[in-house]
């Protein structure tokens, strides 16, 4: 996880969110199915099962490329009454371009195995053991991202990167990484989906506060986040000096309740040290925040404030 003050950057092909997935108990095996009494349901479980399967072999692919566009619609209808693709898409820094064509191409190699599904009623539980490319080992890395490690890879490259990609795969030298994960699904309209439980997360209200009598105005691109636990918040903060003279600020991190601050990481702010706006100008810059896994369920609700204080 980046700390306060660090500059930003694009981890490894979404494994912020593929070691989530895999920080979990050793493996199982053997496939199960809750087998229903009825002599002829054994063709239409076993198409379930698949149709079941095919969802979350859809969504592994998808969170590991970091292509959320793709990854939102396998999200339940539930989840999504409550949070836009584009706040979804923005709090989870999707990958793009070339970076995007190379991660969706390793996703192809993703062995999702062994299901053991449990299901009561319109819900099922799905325990799989799940083998894909370790995007964080070099030979992975280097191919996928920029040379410095953290910027898209560049288009003029993408040919050379694809060739060189195939050639790890055909050669058997792909490292690989091995986890067990379990899924929740609910049965939609339009088939089963992945119920991420967003509702049960903590809605922050983010607020800024400037110092009285200054020319500055400051303000986040979203006043309200719904976040579950153990996630990212990505906003963007636009500071503006209406003055005729540049203008340094710092900001302060306020949490109300205070008790819960510790809970609620401030992970990148461009003005947690004091930053210089330039007159009559206009600095725009990331926000990042970490929602502690630990935060008590009972805490449904939050409320920040970044506060300026003139650093002259």
């Amino acid at each position: 996880m980046r700390r306060a003050g660090q500059t930003e950057g694009t981890p490894p092909v979404g494994f912020s969110t593929v070691r989530r997935l895999f920080r979990k108990s050793a493996l199982r095996a053997l496939i199960a199915w809750v087998l229903l009494l009825h002599p002829s349901a054994g063709a239409a479980r076993e198409h379930d099962q698949e149709a079941i399967l095919s969802v979350v072999r859809g969504y592994v692919a998808a969170i590991y490329a970091r292509d959320y566009a793709e990854a939102y619609r396998w999200i339940s209808a539930a989840d999504r009454r409550l949070k836009s693709q584009a706040d979804y898409e923005q709090d989870n820094d999707p990958f793009t371009g070339p970076s995007l064509i190379l991660a969706r191409r390793l996703a192809r190699e993703i062995v999702v195995r062994d299901p053991v599904l449990t299901r009561r009623g319109h819900r099922v539980k799905v325990r799989t053991q799940v083998s894909l490319p370790n995007g964080s080992a070099e030979e992975v890395a280097r191919l996928v991202l920029g040379k410095d490690g953290t910027a898209e890879a560049p288009l003029e490259e993408l040919k050379d990167r694809l060739a060189k990609l195939e050639a790890l795969i055909a050669e058997g030298k792909l490292p690989r990484m091995d986890g067990e994960e379990t899924w929740t699904l609910v049965q939609d309209p339009e088939g089963w989906r992945i119920f991420l439980d967003w509702g049960s997360g903590v809605r922050i209200r983010f607020a800024t506060r400037v110092p009285d009598g200054s020319n500055v105005t400051a303000t986040f691109d979203r006043n309200e986040v719904l976040v579950p636990r153990g996630e990212t918040i990505r906003l963007r903060l636009r500071v503006r000096n209406y003055g005729a003279a540049a203008v340094r600020l710092r900001a302060i991190h306020r949490v109300e309740p205070d008790a819960h601050k510790p809970k609620l990481d401030l992970v990148q702010c461009g003005f947690l040290f004091p930053a210089e706006v330039p007159k009559d100008g206009v600095d725009e810059s990331p926000v990042v925040y970490f929602v502690d896994g630990d935060l008590s369920k009972h805490v449904r609700r939050l409320r920040v404030t970044l506060e300026f204080q003139r650093a002259d």
